[in-house]
């Protein structure tokens, strides 16, 4: 199990030494703070951050109640058993990433955003 994280530091080290992510040569020399326009906007990271972290290759995510779903839980017509709702089907790391996207444009909580990720 990968070890918590509690920053976008944290998520940094851990893409580059778990993941096997090579840190772009614009961050030399620059604070985290300083590089996440670089670090976030690049797919790589991401990749390599799911790889470090043992995200699955594909996710199911309902739409409605934002659940990350088995298989079995999806009717045939692509919908949620729980709510109903549709399922969007996405590579784990593009999920975490649009979600951290997502998180960043409406302000929200940094630090919670990257603790919460599995």
């Amino acid at each position: 199990m990968p070890k918590k994280l509690s920053s976008a530091q944290d998520a940094i080290k851990q893409a580059h030494e778990e993941g096997h992510w090579l840190c772009p040569k614009e961050l030399d020399g620059k604070s985290y703070s300083q590089a996440t326009d670089i670090v976030f906007l690049d797919p790589l990271f991401w990749q390599a951050l799911g790889k470090a972290r043992g995200w699955k290759d594909r996710m199911h995510v309902c739409n409605g109640c934002g659940l990350n779903l088995d298989i079995k839980e999806i009717t045939t017509w692509n919908k949620c058993r729980k709510c109903d709702s549709d399922v969007e089907h996405q590579y784990g790391y593009k999920l975490w990433a649009h979600q951290w996207f997502e998180n960043s444009l409406s302000n929200g909580d940094e630090q919670k955003f990257w603790e919460s990720l599995p």
